[in-house]
């Protein structure tokens, strides 16, 4: 019989794998509250082509992140300037200079004031000098280039990193990024595709993992390959050699 344990506040609950899951009310109020206090709740405004739910991402991401690069001004530039940590170091790529004027007037409206220079890179000068800094978080969404911008940057995303790709549900856009998984699929953790009525394409990264011959590693003989009949005695030799599932 399968076992689940879960834990809040360093009190470990035993679940049964094929029994229903019933919380009881202390368990409850412990995980709500447990929730709550990890979720930080924070009141933002944005005029922007974003849904409500690829807000919430926005939200979510630029909160918890050190380092942070956008590729596309807008709704998403002020989303994440009025979630993201006091601390956290925001860059943002823009090919227009429309886009950028617009959103200073209606981050100053916020009542955020930002030095241009430190925050905005046009695009431009990014394809002259590309960035060196690291970031863990990075969001793709520039009106055009969005494929050539992803893979210059994907070396600046540090491991455990998160890329964002807004557009999700386009046609052009779930084809890049597929073709971006296939090109990089050894250092991606996971991707998932418009998540909670969202229109995002989240990948997050990993360490970069060759490929490799287990049954060379493991010392596997050919019949636990499944390439020669077995020997008689082939669950005894698997217990002698300590070898289960």
């Amino acid at each position: 019989m399968g076992e689940l344990k879960l834990i809040t506040k360093d009190r470990p609950y035993n679940l049964q794998l094929n029994s229903p899951i019933r919380l009881t009310k202390t368990m409850y109020y412990e995980f709500s509250k447990a929730y709550k206090k990890e979720v930080k709740q924070v009141n933002y405004y944005y005029i922007g082509d974003l849904s409500k739910e690829d807000a919430q991402y926005l939200a979510h991401y630029a909160s918890i992140s050190n380092a942070i690069l956008e590729f596309g001004m807008g709704g998403s530039t002020l989303v994440m300037a009025q979630t993201k940590k006091p601390e956290a170091i925001f860059h943002t790529v823009e090919h227009f200079q429309k886009w950028i004027d617009r959103t200073y007037f209606n981050l100053r409206a916020l009542g955020i004031h930002w030095d241009v220079g430190q925050y905005v890179i046009k695009y431009e000068d990014f394809v002259k000098n590309p960035v060196t800094q690291k970031y863990d978080f990075i969001f793709v969404d520039g009106h055009d280039k969005r494929a050539h911008f992803a893979s210059k940057v994907w070396p600046n995303l540090i491991v455990g990193g998160v890329m964002l790709f807004h557009d999700g549900r386009r046609d052009t856009d779930a084809n890049f990024v597929c073709h971006f998984v296939r090109t990089h699929f050894r250092e991606i953790d996971f991707v998932e595709f418009n998540p909670k009525n969202s229109h995002m394409i989240i990948i997050k990264k990993k360490a970069y993992q060759a490929d490799r011959d287990w049954n060379v590693e493991e010392n596997r003989e050919k019949w636990q390959r499944g390439y020669e009949e077995p020997p008689i005695d082939w669950v005894q030799r698997l217990k002698d050699k300590g070898i289960h599932g």
